[in-house]
């Protein structure tokens, strides 16, 4: 009952479908691509699975409007943060999401890889393989986020730094480069 705040109540809405219909308006309104969704292990899987279908929907209402637009036509892409999910498949993918945050990523390969490229080898033969393996899998493997530490702050190195860079970018499936992780912060 908070005002004023343009929210249109809605016969047999539940706040999921609120969600979802106000997330999918900036994928149809400015051509958003893609989300990251926190927490997912928290919200029901019905609830993601809604917000994919009228996310795709939304990107391809988008794209007819703006033909001209060099993204046009592009899908909309989904990665979720499961605390902990490494690069394995998982049923989250059958209800919404493109891929999943590769927690161990961090703690397994990144300090090995930013000391030298070829102590990764086996990790980057396991996650080529989970990909080759699984049509339609991904994951999105990090060095730092907010969830987690910051890789510079436990090495305190910009050489080694720059090495993880090179490791992270060249690491088989998705990559995110979490803000700071280019300057060393």
């Amino acid at each position: 009952h908070k005002q004023p705040t343009r929210a249109v109540e809605r016969d047999g809405y539940r706040v999921r479908d609120y969600l979802s219909e106000w997330l999918s308006f900036w994928v149809r309104e400015f051509g958003v691509d893609g989300f990251r969704a926190d927490t997912v292990k928290h919200v029901e899987p019905a609830a993601w699975a809604q917000l994919r279908q009228q996310a795709d929907q939304a990107r391809r209402d988008w794209s007819r409007a703006n033909p001209d637009d060099p993204f046009a036509g592009e899908p909309f892409w989904m990665v979720g943060e499961v605390f902990g999910h490494g690069p394995e498949t998982s049923d989250y993918t059958a209800n919404g999401f493109d891929a999943l945050i590769n927690f161990g990523f961090q703690d397994e390969v990144a300090g090995q890889a930013s000391d030298c490229l070829r102590k990764a080898e086996n990790s980057y033969a396991h996650y080529a393989g989970l990909l080759a393996g699984n049509p339609g899998h991904n994951f999105m493997s990090y060095a730092s986020s907010h969830d987690t530490s910051l890789f510079f702050a436990g090495h305190q190195d910009l050489q080694r730094q720059r090495d993880l860079a090179s490791a992270l970018l060249l690491s088989p499936g998705a990559v995110q480069i979490y803000y700071g992780d280019e300057s060393a912060r």
